[in-house]
């Protein structure tokens, strides 16, 4: 059954971004080709208008994962899921922004993952 939500996946490890995008296709959705930087993933917001994106924190680039999220919420308004190894509350801190929907710990339990993608019912673009 396919959703038809586009989804970009924000991972600069490789093998974590396949294994996601493999899993996303699995439960009917349609990802976009995953970006490995945060300058990757504000070009492809504009370029792929993705309706969730999902950002790792700390990715390459001169521009990390809470730095695209502001720039992504500023001109695209797409609602963003975030995960990162660090802690919620020291994330929250930084972040403090509208279109972050949820914060996941990594490693990422798949199944909260599904539910929350399933709870974002339409896009904000």
């Amino acid at each position: 059954m396919s959703t038809g939500k586009k989804i970009l996946i924000v991972e600069d490890d490789i093998l974590i971004a396949m294994a996601l995008e493999e899993r996303f296709k699995r439960w009917g959705y349609m990802p976009c080709e995953p970006a490995n930087s945060g300058e990757e993933a504000i070009g492809k917001a504009g370029s792929e208008q993705p309706d969730i994106i999902l950002m790792d924190v700390c990715i390459k680039g001169h521009i990390n994962g809470l730095e695209a999220a502001r720039e992504i919420a500023s001109r695209f308004h797409i609602p963003i899921v975030l995960m990162s190894g660090y802690s919620k509350s020291e994330i929250q801190k930084e972040a403090n922004l509208d279109c972050i929907v949820e914060f996941m710990s990594k490693p990422v339990n798949l199944e909260e993952l599904k539910n929350v993608f399933e709870s974002i019912s339409a896009p904000l673009h």
